[in-house]
């Protein structure tokens, strides 16, 4: 959130991909992450590509209006 210049009580929009491991264990608590992070949707995304990213996992971030 900071590093996306959002702040702590802003109500935002994730779209996500990640490993197969990833996207099971996310999926597996999909509800407590989403009101944990205050996401209004956090959608699994497939054509979101994982890149570099060291632990599998890549989230694109929007404030929701």
């Amino acid at each position: 959130r900071k590093s996306e210049g959002f702040d702590i009580s802003d109500r935002i929009n994730i779209a996500w991909n990640g490993t197969p491991d990833i996207v099971a264990a996310i999926e597996s608590d999909h509800s407590r992450i989403e009101n944990e992070v205050l996401a209004v949707s956090m959608l699994h995304d497939g054509a979101i590509a994982i890149g570099e990213s060291e632990i599998g996992l890549e989230v694109v971030l929007t404030k929701s209006v």
